[in-house]
């Protein structure tokens, strides 16, 4: 992946970590962190790692079974599986193409994307998902994108470091 990762390595030792919290640098022997947000926390500088831009994603074989996806109007007849932190992800996704979405009540929830992907690659219900985390199944054939609507979300993943220290720490 490029960016801060495959730059030269830090003389620095440090933990990276993927907390919830953001962490306190001076405290905690943080030398950086990867969080999903919108770049501005306390204590902390972010730089910005990568965008999450997401699209819908479902098995070749839902594509071959049906209903057919011709577009997120479409959506309405079919499952939807969804991120549990993510909720409102398939509204922002509908709402603008004026396309109604399926009922997500009775709809299954993951904690982890690539529980997410996982359950999607069976077969069965199609799946918001950021492009670059699903890049390695569309790859393998596991899963196709139905119709080419892209929503750049507000957030993003933001590499995070002490203040002043920059992105290399």
């Amino acid at each position: 992946m490029p960016g801060p990762f495959s730059a030269t390595p830090s003389r620095h030792p440090g933990r990276c970590h993927d907390k919830r919290t953001h962490g306190e640098f001076s405290t905690d022997a943080i030398g950086t962190g990867l969080r999903y947000g919108l770049g501005h926390w306390p204590t902390t500088e972010a730089t910005l790692f990568i965008p999450e831009d997401v699209t819908a994603f479902c098995a070749p074989a839902l594509l071959q079974r049906g209903p057919p996806l011709r577009g997120p109007a479409d959506l309405a007849r079919h499952w939807l599986l969804q991120r549990s932190t993510r909720p409102g992800a398939w509204a922002t996704f509908c709402i603008p193409c004026d396309a109604s979405q399926a009922d997500l009540g009775l709809s299954p929830t993951f904690e982890h994307f690539f529980m997410l992907i996982e359950a999607t690659a069976a077969g069965t219900r199609l799946a918001l998902l950021p492009e670059f985390l699903a890049a390695d199944a569309m790859a393998a054939g596991r899963l196709v994108r139905p119709f080419d609507r892209v929503v750049r979300n507000e957030e993003a993943y933001y590499i995070m470091h002490a203040p002043g220290t920059g992105a290399s720490r």
